[in-house]
C-alpha cells in the first residue's frame, strides 16, 4: 500500500484521546487519528493508529467508515475529562468519542469531518477508484478512476473527470488479474487494442470486484458471439450455388 504519509487522500491527521476497551475504569488512552478521503485504499474514513511508528508502517487498529456516521458533534465531557469532545453518531445508534487538547483542535476536527460528511461519495455502478502505478506506455500515474462498461475498461484521470487516460477493449485484453494480499490488479492490453498494448498495474482495495465485473462482462461478449455464429445459416453440401443468380 502507499505510504500513509504521502496519502494525498489525507484530509487532517493529529493526536487525539480515546476511551480504552477495559469496562470497569475506563481511561482516556492518547491515539493517532487521521481522516482520509475516498481514494483506491477505501471510502472515506477516520483511521486510528496506536502512535507514529504504527502510522508510517500504515498499521491501524480500527477504522470508521464515514458512510456508518450519522452525524458528528461537540460534546460536553464529564469532570475529570479534560479537554474538548467530540461524538460520532453511528446508523446503528451506537455513539464515539474523542477528546482534543485545545478548542481549536476540537474545532478543525469537528469541520473536516462534517464537511465530509456531506460530500457525496458514490460512484456510479461500474466505477471504481484505483491508483494506477507508473508504467512504460503511459505519462499518467496516481489516483484514477477505473470504468468498465459493457465491452470496455476506461481510465480517467481522479481530478479532471472528463480526461481519459487509456482505454482497453475487453476483447483485446491478453490477461487481467487480481491479487487480494497486495491488494493490486493488473490488465494487459493487446497489440489490437485502439490505444495500443500496454500493462497495466493498479494498487486498489477493490481488485477483486474489479476482475468479478471484467469477467462478467467477457462472459457476456462470448455468448454474444456464439449466438451470432449459431445464426448464420448454412448451405448444403450439394445444393449448387450460382453467383449472381437472376429471379
Amino acid at each position: 500500500m502507499a505510504d500513509p504519509q504521502y496519502d494525498k487522500t489525507m484530509i487532517k491527521k493529529g493526536n487525539v484521546r480515546v476511551k480504552g476497551r477495559i469496562p470497569i475504569g475506563k481511561s482516556w488512552k492518547k491515539k493517532m487519528l487521521v481522516l482520509y478521503g475516498p481514494s483506491s485504499n477505501g471510502a472515506a474514513r477516520l483511521v486510528k493508529y496506536s502512535g507514529e511508528q504504527a502510522f508510517a508502517e500504515d498499521e491501524p487498529s480500527s477504522q470508521i467508515p464515514l458512510k456508518d456516521v450519522g452525524s458528528a458533534l461537540r460534546c460536553k465531557m464529564s469532570e475529570g475529562s479534560h479537554g474538548d469532545g467530540i461524538t460520532l453518531h453511528m446508523s446503528d445508534r451506537s455513539i464515539k468519542q474523542f477528546l482534543c487538547d485545545t478548542e481549536l483542535e476540537s474545532t478543525e476536527w469537528l469541520t473536516a469531518i462534517q464537511t465530509e460528511l456531506t460530500r457525496n461519495d458514490n460512484l456510479p455502478s461500474g466505477m471504481f477508484r484505483v491508483f494506477l502505478l507508473p508504467c512504460a506506455t503511459l505519462n499518467d500515474s496516481g489516483e484514477c478512476i477505473l470504468y468498465v462498461t459493457s465491452d470496455c475498461v476506461y481510465i480517467y484521470d481522479n481530478e479532471q473527470k472528463n480526461k481519459q487516460i487509456t482505454a482497453c477493449d475487453i476483447t483485446h485484453i491478453r490477461r487481467y488479474g487480481a491479487d487480494s494480499k497486495r491488494k493490486q490488479f493488473l490488465i494487459e492490453a493487446g497489440s489490437k487494442n485502439p490505444t495500443g498494448e500496454g500493462i497495466y498495474l493498479f494498487r486498489t482495495v477493490f481488485n477483486q470486484e474489479i476482475h468479478d465485473q471484467i469477467e462478467e462482462a467477457a462472459e457476456r461478449i462470448k455468448k454474444k458471439v456464439a449466438g451470432r455464429q449459431r445464426s448464420v445459416p448454412t448451405i448444403p453440401a450439394k445444393q449448387p450455388i450460382y453467383m449472381n443468380q437472376k429471379p
